[in-house]
């Protein structure tokens, strides 16, 4: 709003309908809130013990401090998402461009800068505890060659039973680089606006990763209401 506030000279006649209001965020923490706790989806990954919760809660902690400009807490969440699920590491780019337009850039190089610590840590007591580096292949390289092609709600299983096995590592670089690739474009095309592209990563993540769960797409959807004025404008109304 404070950036709207700044920019109204520049908007053209006639737009006064759809720019946010203060009443109009007065509600939303409630709003999302009550859409993630109530969504059927939570409810079904709650009672089924689901690691996918913790991801979800490390995301939004990290995109909370980053809005509120702890780059500490953010890089900490932040790592711990991407450390047990690797697709979250998109989200440094929309984190970095929200610190670096609120905070300037000192707060950009140290969120950055805590993110390599945190993350350093973490791969060094998982190898101190283990005693070895068998967990890099056991999480990441699980993730990355998909070997278990049991059938989940993801594209990847199906893809690659029907697959011959020659063109099997040619098309999984395709997969993976296709899950990564949205994340140049659409920061070029959303960098002023870095709320609104770490909600398009998140849903991107959670439709293109190699192991999606039902709780992916809850937080993206409890998030949605923060769009809620601009809903008349939807191609369906």
């Amino acid at each position: 709003m404070d950036r709207q506030y700044k920019e109204r000279r520049t908007f053209g006649k006639g737009v006064e309908a759809i720019l946010i209001k203060a009443e109009d965020s007065s509600y939303l923490p409630a709003y999302a809130a009550l859409l993630y706790l109530l969504n059927l989806y939570s409810i079904i990954s709650c009672a089924g013990h689901s690691t996918a919760v913790v991801d979800n809660f490390c995301v939004a902690c990290s995109l909370w401090a980053g809005l509120t400009g702890n780059s500490i807490l953010s890089a900490l969440c932040l790592s711990l998402a991407t450390y047990h699920s690797l697709y979250p590491v998109m989200l440094v780019v929309p984190i970095s461009l929200l610190l670096y337009q609120d905070r300037g850039t000192s707060r950009l190089v140290g969120y950055l800068t805590w993110y390599i610590i945190w993350s350093f840590l973490l791969f060094t007591s998982s190898y101190i505890i283990t005693g070895s580096c068998d967990f890099l292949s056991a999480v990441y390289g699980f993730i990355l060659w998909v070997p278990d092609q049991t059938p989940n709600i993801g594209l990847f299983w199906y893809f690659f039973t029907e697959m011959f096995q020659h063109f099997r590592i040619f098309f999984l670089c395709i997969f993976q680089v296709h899950a990564f690739l949205y994340t140049v474009p659409m920061s070029l095309r959303y960098s002023n606006q870095p709320v609104l592209l770490a909600y398009i990563l998140m849903s991107i993540m959670a439709l293109f990763k190699s192991y999606p769960a039902i709780s992916d797409i809850t937080l993206p959807l409890a998030l949605l209401c923060m769009w809620s004025h601009l809903f008349r404008y939807s191609a369906g109304k």
